[in-house]
């Protein structure tokens, strides 16, 4: 079974990439900022599958 602490920190994760892009955004270039979207849309999809995985944890336990 999944742990409430790796719930949390799944959470945390993801609010600390969308409190950190802005301030990387205002020094960077086009092709950075594209990059960093980038990075972020794959961390929302890691993080969405981890939960999907949790909740399969959970279900079976």
């Amino acid at each position: 079974m999944a742990k409430l602490s790796d719930k949390l920190y799944l959470e945390a994760s993801h609010a600390h990439y969308l409190r950190n892009i802005p301030k990387l955004l205002r020094s960077c270039d086009t092709a950075e900022v594209n990059r960093l979207i980038q990075i972020v849309e794959r961390k929302d999809t890691e993080i969405e599958a981890l939960k999907l995985h949790i909740k399969e944890l959970e279900a079976k336990a």
